[in-house]
């Protein structure tokens, strides 16, 4: 009994001189462009712009678990996002043309603490004017943070 007291009477001061405690370890927010991911790229699926749907117009949402996910998203990809890790925006957006591609820039500001993502959609020639989706896994989104999401369709 002496011998367990005594080894976690070291360990505790072994950790306390080390600080092995996470919660000791303050989260450091970094500043500039947010590294873009999908669900393709995460999970493998492919053409969500015409695949997936959720049913917006001209609009995005925010979705932070796989309940959410699976009450609003329908399509022929529906992975298990880890909602842990991401959050997933997701928007919808007519067109008057067809879709060439859409690209995406994400920043993220510690001062505002603010997310911006910015939405480029290009138009083909092609006649059909579909209602594409599109969408970003983020960082997880704290509830005090904020997104923006500027979309622009050329």
């Amino acid at each position: 009994m002496r011998k367990t007291i005594f080894a976690l009477l070291l360990l505790t001061t072994v950790c306390s001189a080390f600080k092995c405690n996470k919660e000791d370890t303050p989260v450091v927010c970094s500043s500039g462009p947010l590294v873009i991911k999908s669900l393709e790229s995460e999970y493998g699926c492919s053409n969500t712009p015409m695949q997936m749907h959720i049913n917006l117009n001209n609009t995005y949402r925010l979705i932070n678990t796989q309940a959410e996910f699976n009450s609003l998203v329908t399509g022929s990809c529906l992975p298990n996002i880890d909602f842990n890790q991401y959050t997933l925006l997701i928007g919808k957006q007519a067109l008057t043309g067809g879709l060439q591609n859409i690209t995406y820039t994400a920043l993220n500001d510690c001062n505002s603490n603010t997310q911006t993502v910015n939405v480029q959609i290009t138009k083909s020639l092609a006649l059909n004017a579909p209602n594409v989706t599109y969408h970003v896994l983020l960082p997880k989104v704290a509830s005090t943070s904020s997104v923006q999401v500027n979309t622009t369709v050329n």
